[in-house]
């Protein structure tokens, strides 16, 4: 059992990828052996739901401009509060996938409103049906009822408000972790945008 901390380290993106594309947002999912020894899983989204990484060259003077030549994140730029992707007890972390998205500046919060609705009608929706006739826990309930189901909407729902598949860019994943201390490097599959490649850097620390 030990205390695990991920950390971003570093992240490249193609050189001919469009300014207009080169705003970035994370959804990273981290499964791991928990104290319990199951498998549990984590979801962080970087830098936040209200902002992200602005490599668009037209915008150097906008106070999320994170570019570097590479082109590249100057990691300087970015704060140790912004780098953390994850930090908790547990005896082994078993993955972490990054998924990279190109940010929809316009209307975030309207596309959140329209998207988080039905979600939360639709859930609540099945809990009503599930608890018929019984008055369980809330918390424990909603575990035991969905299982590993629930963290599959979590990062559905994160997904979605990060804006979709449809301006997800790359995405890859970090498998041999559980006693690999100090930083990895994966070049993530690449979806759109480039012909180009894309490298995440992985910092992971065990205390």
């Amino acid at each position: 059992m030990g205390m695990f901390e991920l950390n971003l380290d570093g992240f490249q993106f193609p050189q001919d990828l469009e300014d207009g594309q080169a705003n970035f947002r994370f959804i990273v999912d981290v499964r791991y052996i928990n104290e319990e020894d199951e498998l549990s899983t984590s979801h962080s989204v970087m830098p936040s739901l209200d902002t992200f990484w602005e490599c668009d060259r037209g915008k150097t003077t906008a106070p999320n401009y994170v570019r570097d030549n590479g082109p590249k994140f100057n990691m300087t730029r970015i704060d140790a509060w912004d780098r953390l992707v994850l930090i908790t007890k547990a005896n082994s972390i078993h993955s972490v996938q990054f998924k990279i998205f190109d940010v929809d500046r316009k209307n975030f919060w309207d596309k959140v409103k329209e998207f988080i609705a039905p979600i939360i009608q639709s859930l609540f929706g099945f809990v009503a049906k599930a608890t018929t006739g019984a008055i369980p826990k809330p918390i424990a309930f909603l575990t035991g009822a969905f299982g590993t189901a629930i963290e599959d909407v979590e990062s559905y729902t994160l997904k979605k408000l990060a804006n979709g598949e449809d301006r997800l860019l790359c995405k890859g994943t970090f498998d041999n972790l559980p006693k690999a201390v100090g930083v990895h490097t994966i070049a993530p599959k690449t979806f759109v945008g480039s012909k180009g490649n894309y490298d995440i850097g992985l910092n992971l620390k065990i205390t």
